[in-house]
């Protein structure tokens, strides 16, 4: 093996419960809660999307299981299970992102601890340091590799995602690290996920896909298993197949929790159920409706100028669908012209659709300007939504051309959604969902104190349905079993 394998190895199976307090400054286990509010709220919402219907019919087909499945009352093995709550976490692509990575860790890895926490007590502290650690070696993974990984083709969340979830998973259940290096080592052939399915239901599914992948290489490793010694960074390995010339491994020997990502460089708590591409243009619109510029008879044309590679994750340029208008620039400069809601019944195929939003697509442009990203005019560093600055451009009917500029996103490291605005998405999440409103703020709060709760099934209790709910409450006060 080599120092990579056996230093991401050391820092899975060494980072215990002893050693959280000495390495874990206090600012990493409040953005550790924080994310898991915010990925819950995305399983919530995306509970009520076009995917859930075809993700939960196959789940239920397959039999009853251990596992709870986030707002349903679905019992299903631990892997469907991992699957279901991943896609489902990623089906609005209403949950964060990181752009070190680029990608979503936390619809990977938490998906995937959740998937182990519903037939036997567990810590909510351990469930956190497990989160830290999938999602620290999912993002310097991610930066180690590079932009050019994600540039060829590759969907991070779901190439790079697999190894956060397989070290989460590999640290809660306590593996050592020979254990750790093999579950890492079968990860690498559980790899995939590829940006041509940006705009169907098939990129959510990677969120899904990796977080059972990494569960399964988690628990093989577990039983015995084995994997190559040198499958990360030697001869033929992961970095030299997926990589480039770019790649440096050994880049992970100084990054891991030197800072830990949730700290630095940040993360992103979305404001706009949508690609984060699209984040800047969306804020530059609302800003200019604010202005007046947007909202009357007076618009001839409204242009994005977008760094170089913007356009890389946003395919779809006359979309017909909710998924194709996720992925679209030209879809929300419609909406900025049309409404300005951007809220989450904008991204459905009933509004993607309506006539008025159709015909504004040959009035609105995106153009990948040099300009907008000073130091990197070919787009081959950074990811789309925060390299550079966005500017939007309005041309009116009176000769006048209006722009606004936007550098950071809102939500991103710079711009952070207060406590108020994260709690009021979880809210709405929630309330979109169905899910009893009595039961929402005892939730949160739960979350808010998750490192105090002694067994996590408390939590889960609260954020499932029916059966699923009763079958926790028996294994916290009775005898658990799962029925038919």
């Amino acid at each position: 093996m080599t120092d990579v394998e056996e230093r991401l190895a050391a820092f899975v199976a060494d980072t215990t419960a002893d050693a959280v307090a000495a390495t874990f400054p206090d600012e990493v286990l409040g953005q550790a809660k924080r994310a898991v509010l915010d990925t819950l709220a995305a399983m919530f919402a995306g509970g009520h999307s076009e995917l859930a219907a075809p993700v939960l019919s196959a789940m239920r087909d397959s039999g009853p299981g251990s596992q709870v499945v986030v707002g349903t009352d679905l019992l299903t093995s631990p892997e469907r299970a991992a699957i279901v709550n991943g896609t489902l976490a990623h089906a609005l692509d209403f949950d964060d992102t990181v752009s070190l990575m680029p990608g979503h860790p936390s619809s990977v890895v938490l998906p995937a601890l959740l998937a182990t926490a519903g037939h036997e007590p567990r810590r909510g502290a351990d469930v956190l340091r497990a989160y830290v650690v999938g999602h620290e070696v999912a993002t310097k993974l991610g930066k180690a590799i590079g932009m050019e990984h994600y540039n060829k083709g590759w969907h991070s969340t779901g190439t790079i995602g697999v190894f956060g979830a397989a070290a989460a998973v590999a640290n809660l259940l306590g593996l050592d690290r020979v254990r750790a290096r093999h579950a890492l080592a079968i990860a690498t052939s559980m790899s995939s996920g590829l940006r041509v399915g940006f705009g169907t239901m098939t990129k959510s599914l990677h969120s899904g896909w990796a977080a059972a992948a990494g569960l399964t290489a988690a628990v093989l490793a577990e039983r015995g298993l084995t994997g190559a010694e040198h499958a990360i960074s030697g001869p033929g390995s992961y970095f030299d197949v997926y990589g480039s010339d770019a790649s440096d491994a050994s880049d992970l020997l100084e990054s891991l929790g030197n800072p830990f990502t949730l700290v630095s460089p940040g993360i992103t708590f979305k404001r706009y159920s949508c690609c984060y591409a699209l984040h800047r243009a969306i804020d530059a619109l609302e800003h200019l409706r604010t202005e007046g510029v947007l909202g009357g008879q007076g618009v001839v044309s409204v242009a994005a100028h977008v760094p170089p590679g913007s356009m890389r994750p946003l395919p779809c340029h006359r979309p017909t669908t909710g998924l194709e208008g996720k992925f679209s620039m030209e879809y929300v400069l419609a909406v900025g012209i049309h409404d300005g809601d951007f809220g989450l019944g904008a991204f459905t195929d009933e509004a993607v659709r309506r006539p008025v939003i159709q015909n504004l697509l040959d009035t609105v442009s995106a153009v990948e300007d040099p300009a907008c990203s000073p130091g990197d005019p070919e787009g081959r560093s950074g990811s789309a939504g925060s390299r550079g600055f966005v500017e939007v451009r309005v041309e009116l009917a009176d000769g006048r051309t209006v722009s606004h500029r936007v550098d950071d996103a809102p939500g991103s490291p710079n711009r952070p959604l207060t406590t108020a605005e994260l709690r009021q998405k979880f809210d709405t999440c929630w309330d979109h969902a169905g899910m009893p409103k009595h039961d929402r703020a005892v939730a949160a709060q739960l979350i808010e104190r998750l490192d105090e709760v002694d067994d996590i099934r408390v939590l889960l209790t609260l954020v499932v349905r029916g059966r699923a709910r009763g079958w926790l409450e028996d294994g916290l006060f009775g005898t658990a079993e799962a029925s038919a």
